[in-house]
């Protein structure tokens, strides 16, 4: 929280106290608490900006204060309240209030008071034009403050001359001021809202001098200190320097919307002076972006408002802004009319005679000094005389001792001289000091805000680290949780563990236990065929054929069931296998099938390696893959050709055929236990085939996998993982190529062809 929202917080606090202190303490019974009452409360509201408070509660102030004869309470009072109605626009009322201060009894009302009166009367005077009244008054402010060496005063006064000369247009006149005002304020560090005026006062300066970078320097820096002290009426006039510097480098969109928010804030503060400016300078922007119309409507609004407080120069400015715009539109009689308004008010607000009136009074100002510092002439000269003449009358009476003091008067002027500059230098010291005091201050309360930051930060840790705290609890608890989980699944996969081995075992004793009685069925069966076939009719023939089918179909399921149980069941020996003689049993194997299809089993062998894997198993893979390719022919004759690549100690195989292909959405499907891809009638199979190919490619470690046109070609691959053992001396070592192009292959005797075709 910011200084300045911690003494807005102050003051609305302030207010509640006193105006429940106030219930309580009826006039009738103490009149001079009353009275303190009825100050501080149009002092608290008069800090939040609520002017027409300000001013109720000071009116009732000065009635308590008449009546009980309270001369200094009343001056305060007539003070604050002329104040409250100048910013509230009430012009008459405030002077009415300032005049009654300057009758008073000189014994009565101090110099400090005058002066502030002046002031106030000068500022009043400038809001409604009057420059020589408000130039008058400012110089007799400035004369009280320079006797009083109240350097806060004069820096008040510096500021006033400032905006006067500004608003006639004398620039350099009014840098001037403003410059020596914020030098004052600056130094003294302690008023924050007279170096917001200063800034503002300056960016606005630069703006009518052309000067737009530095103009717009002074304004941000003046917002921001407005926005920091939750000053309304400085972010109120920021708002509307900001639009008037984006106003004059052509960024009229955002100079708009700037002068529509200043403009708001302005009525919102019952500030009618400034809300006007702000109305001329959006009909200005308008008349830029050639929209004349809406510039005159926004005009005749500042015209109304600045009827209504009775400014003229506010009123000049809006009527040469309304002769303008009427210009725009080719309204030559509009244009001539508010053009002679102008004129009219403009022989009266800046005239020779007024000018020579300021011009009087400042010299009246600068030779009133001259005179003062050539009466302390005269009278050091008047002095200088009379010392002369007790010379003369004295001489020879000290002329014995004038040598010695003459020595003295060197001595005391040495001392002297080196008090005086140690004096200075002591001024000097005192100033720094004063300096580093103030800076010093402001380091504390800088403290004091980052301590009372930092104590928020720390309740803000604490509440974390308690949630924290809770976190971690729940935590421990969802472990322990997780613990019980993990020793309940560990339990459960030994329970499953051991189903699957029943399993296994069940349906490797169901499959060799079954085909014993299937077998008599079988057999009987084609006994009774062979024997009473001539006995049954043709349905009797039928139902036969069909017991003898479904009995092979079955003892061909179970027997593969039984192969599929043994890859499970079976020790995982591994030893060394040369590849290309399992390719020699595999042809062994299938010779017959091959011979009756017309089939064609291609292989290389320079490129079938040695592997680590169980030599049983591997036949069986191969043979099953084969056999696969051979079934599933298409109507050319059957060709399987099987290759083998090495790569990063792993061997990939493959097994193609020219067969029927398999389907896309099919690919996935082909190694699920009893998945049959076509109806008995087209293939025979059990479906069980290629789930015992996965199985076994599975215990060696590798994978399997599909790829297939349809109607054109499938591809069986499987890798084995196996890196080459140089040091195995009864195994062969063979040159294998890591690409499909690998070096031709030895011819062999039963075909032409350079691959080995069997």
């Amino acid at each position: 929280m910011s200084v300045c929202m911690r003494q807005l917080h102050a003051s609305a606090t302030a207010i509640d106290s006193l105006i429940l202190a106030l219930e309580k303490n009826t006039p009738s019974k103490n009149h001079k608490e009353t009275l303190i009452t009825y100050q501080n409360l149009g002092h608290e509201y008069f800090q939040i900006e609520e002017y027409e408070k300000s001013i109720s509660f000071h009116d009732k102030a000065i009635e308590i204060a008449k009546a009980i004869g309270d001369d200094e309470a009343l001056i305060q009072s007539l003070t604050n309240k002329g104040t409250a109605c100048a910013r509230f626009n009430l012009f008459p009322d405030a002077l009415e209030n300032y005049n009654i201060l300057l009758e008073m009894d000189s014994n009565i009302i101090s110099n400090k008071t005058k002066a502030v009166t002046h002031n106030s009367i000068g500022n009043i005077y400038k809001t409604l034009g009057k420059y020589d009244e408000s130039f008058d008054h400012q110089v007799q402010s400035l004369k009280i403050y320079e006797t009083l060496k109240d350097s806060s005063g004069i820096a008040k006064i510096y500021y006033s001359l400032g905006s006067l000369f500004y608003y006639q247009d004398q620039f350099e006149e009014s840098l001037k001021y403003y410059t020596s005002a914020k030098k004052i304020i600056d130094k003294q560090n302690s008023n924050p809202r007279g170096k917001y005026a200063c800034i503002a006062a300056l960016g606005s300066l630069y703006n009518k001098m052309g000067d737009f970078d530095t103009s717009a320097s002074y304004t941000l820096q003046s917002l921001e200190l407005a926005i920091e002290m939750n000053y309304k009426t400085g972010i109120a006039y920021g708002l509307g320097n900001l639009a008037d510097d984006k106003l004059r480098v052509e960024e009229y969109k955002e100079a708009e919307k700037l002068f529509k928010q200043s403009i708001e804030k302005k009525k919102e503060l019952n500030d009618i002076w400034g809300a006007i400016g702000s109305l001329q300078n959006l009909g200005e922007l308008y008349l830029k972006i050639n929209q004349p119309r809406k510039a005159i409507a926004k005009l005749k609004e500042a015209e109304s408002l600045s009827i209504s407080i009775n400014s003229k120069p506010r009123l000049m400015s809006t009527y040469l802004s309304l002769k303008e715009a009427y210009s725009h539109l080719d309204n030559s009689t509009q244009s001539l009319f508010f053009m002679e308004k102008y004129v009219s008010l403009k022989d009266s607000v800046f005239n020779e005679k007024m000018a020579e009136e300021m011009g009087q009074t400042k010299n009246r100002y600068e030779i009133e000094q001259k005179e003062a510092e050539i009466a302390l002439l005269k009278k050091d000269n008047e002095i200088f005389e009379t010392n002369k003449e007790l010379q003369k009358l004295q001489k020879y009476i000290f002329i014995i001792i004038m040598l010695f003091f003459m020595v003295m008067s060197y001595i005391i002027y040495g001392r002297l001289k080196f008090q005086r500059s140690t004096n200075n230098l002591l001024e000097e010291k005192n100033e720094e000091i004063k300096i580093q005091n103030l800076e010093l201050q402001h380091t504390q309360n800088q403290l004091l805000e980052s301590n009372i930051l930092l104590e928020d930060k720390n309740l803000q840790l604490a509440d974390m680290n308690a949630e924290i705290h809770n976190q971690n609890t729940l935590l421990e608890d969802k472990n322990e949780q997780l613990a019980d989980m993990n020793k309940e699944i560990h339990n459960q996969n030994k329970l499953l563990e051991s189903s699957n081995e029943d399993l296994v075992q069940f349906a490797y004793v169901a499959s060799h236990d079954l085909k014993e009685p299937l077998r008599m069925i079988s057999s009987y069966t084609s006994l009774l065929k062979r024997k009473y076939n001539n006995l049954f009719d043709d349905n009797g023939r039928e139902f036969m054929h069909y017991i003898v089918d479904a009995s092979g179909r079955m003892e061909n399921m179970l027997t593969d069931l039984l192969s599929y149980s043994r890859v499970g069941t079976q020790r995982d020996e591994k030893d060394w296998v040369d590849m290309e003689n399992i390719m020699v049993i595999v042809e062994a194997n299938l010779r017959a099938r091959l011979q009756e299809e017309n089939a064609k089993l291609v292989f290389n062998p320079d490129n079938m390696p040695a592997i680590k894997a169980n030599r049983t198993h591997m036949i069986q893979l191969l043979q099953n893959l084969t056999s696969n390719a051979i079934k599933f022919r298409g109507e050319r004759d059957p060709i399987v050709t099987i290759d083998c690549k090495y790569d990063n100690e792993v061997y990939t195989f493959s097994v193609t055929d020219n067969g029927i292909g398999i389907s896309e959405e099919n690919l996935k499907k082909v190694f699920e236990m009893f998945r049959r891809l076509n109806t008995r009638q087209e293939y025979e199979g059990t479906g069980i085939g290629l789930a015992t190919c996965k199985k076994i490619v599975t215990k060696h470690d590798g994978d399997i996998w599909a790829e297939s046109v349809y109607r054109e070609y499938t591809t069986f691959f499987f890798t084995i993982p196996c890196p080459v053992d140089s040091d195995n001396p009864n195994l062969k070592q063979k040159v294998f190529a890591t690409t499909a192009n690998s070096e031709t292959p030895k011819q062999t005797d039963n075909h032409p062809n350079p691959q080995h075709i069997l």
